[in-house]
Protein backbone atom coordinates (compact mmCIF):
# COMPACT_ATOMS: atom_id res chain seq x y z
CA UNK A 1 0.00 0.00 0.00
CA UNK A 2 1.13 3.56 -0.59
CA UNK A 3 -0.19 6.55 1.33
CA UNK A 4 0.15 10.02 -0.15
CA UNK A 5 -0.03 12.80 2.44
CA UNK A 6 -0.28 16.45 1.44
CA UNK A 7 -0.22 19.47 3.71
CA UNK A 8 -1.28 22.95 2.68
CA UNK A 9 -0.84 26.31 4.43
CA UNK A 10 -3.72 28.68 3.73
CA UNK A 11 -3.09 32.34 3.08
CA UNK A 12 -4.18 34.46 6.06
CA UNK A 13 -7.98 34.46 6.34
CA UNK A 14 -8.43 31.92 3.53
CA UNK A 15 -8.69 28.62 5.46
CA UNK A 16 -12.47 28.26 5.07
CA UNK A 17 -12.20 28.77 1.30
CA UNK A 18 -9.32 26.30 1.15
CA UNK A 19 -11.42 23.76 3.05
CA UNK A 20 -14.31 24.22 0.60
CA UNK A 21 -12.03 23.52 -2.36
CA UNK A 22 -10.53 20.50 -0.57
CA UNK A 23 -14.08 19.17 -0.08
CA UNK A 24 -14.69 19.68 -3.82
CA UNK A 25 -11.50 17.76 -4.61
CA UNK A 26 -12.57 15.03 -2.20
CA UNK A 27 -15.90 14.75 -4.04
CA UNK A 28 -14.16 14.70 -7.41
CA UNK A 29 -11.81 11.93 -6.30
CA UNK A 30 -14.73 9.97 -4.83
CA UNK A 31 -16.43 10.13 -8.24
CA UNK A 32 -13.26 8.51 -9.62
CA UNK A 33 -13.38 5.74 -6.98
CA UNK A 34 -10.69 7.26 -4.73
CA UNK A 35 -11.30 8.07 -1.05
CA UNK A 36 -9.52 11.07 0.47
CA UNK A 37 -9.42 11.95 4.18
CA UNK A 38 -9.17 15.59 5.35
CA UNK A 39 -7.63 16.78 8.63
CA UNK A 40 -6.79 20.05 10.35
CA UNK A 41 -4.40 20.52 13.22
CA UNK A 42 -6.16 20.57 16.63
CA UNK A 43 -3.63 23.03 18.07
CA UNK A 44 -0.83 25.23 16.82
CA UNK A 45 -1.14 26.79 13.38
CA UNK A 46 -4.83 26.83 12.48
CA UNK A 47 -4.36 27.52 8.77
CA UNK A 48 -2.88 24.15 7.86
CA UNK A 49 -4.93 21.49 6.05
CA UNK A 50 -3.78 17.90 5.63
CA UNK A 51 -5.17 15.12 3.52
CA UNK A 52 -4.21 11.59 2.73
CA UNK A 53 -5.16 9.03 0.14
CA UNK A 54 -4.33 5.32 0.31
CA UNK A 55 -3.58 3.40 -2.87
CA UNK A 56 -2.97 -0.26 -3.57
CA UNK A 57 0.39 0.54 -5.17
CA UNK A 58 2.45 3.31 -6.75
CA UNK A 59 0.92 2.66 -10.17
CA UNK A 60 -2.60 3.35 -8.86
CA UNK A 61 -1.36 6.57 -7.23
CA UNK A 62 0.29 7.63 -10.47
CA UNK A 63 -2.86 6.95 -12.49
CA UNK A 64 -4.91 9.19 -10.18
CA UNK A 65 -2.41 12.05 -10.40
CA UNK A 66 -2.32 11.77 -14.19
CA UNK A 67 -6.13 11.77 -14.30
CA UNK A 68 -6.39 14.90 -12.14
CA UNK A 69 -3.78 16.94 -14.02
CA UNK A 70 -5.05 15.90 -17.46
CA UNK A 71 -8.74 16.48 -16.69
CA UNK A 72 -10.24 19.98 -17.04
CA UNK A 73 -12.22 19.72 -13.78
CA UNK A 74 -9.13 18.49 -11.91
CA UNK A 75 -7.03 21.32 -13.36
CA UNK A 76 -9.62 23.90 -12.26
CA UNK A 77 -9.67 22.55 -8.70
CA UNK A 78 -5.88 22.51 -8.44
CA UNK A 79 -5.64 26.06 -9.84
CA UNK A 80 -8.22 27.33 -7.31
CA UNK A 81 -6.32 25.65 -4.50
CA UNK A 82 -3.04 27.26 -5.56
CA UNK A 83 -4.55 30.75 -5.32
CA UNK A 84 -5.35 30.23 -1.62
CA UNK A 85 -2.17 28.59 -0.35
CA UNK A 86 1.23 29.84 0.70
CA UNK A 87 2.86 26.50 0.17
CA UNK A 88 2.43 22.78 0.48
CA UNK A 89 4.36 19.62 1.18
CA UNK A 90 3.97 16.15 -0.30
CA UNK A 91 4.94 13.07 1.63
CA UNK A 92 4.59 9.49 0.42
CA UNK A 93 4.67 6.47 2.68
CA UNK A 94 4.99 2.86 1.56
CA UNK A 95 3.40 0.33 3.88
CA UNK A 96 3.58 -3.43 3.89
CA UNK A 97 0.52 -5.04 5.39
CA UNK A 98 1.24 -7.51 8.17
Amino acid sequence: MIRIVRSFDAQPGKFSQLLEIAEDIKGYLRSQGVEMELYREPFGYSGRLHWHVDYEDAEAASETVIDVVSNKRGQELVARMETLTEGHADVSFLFEEL
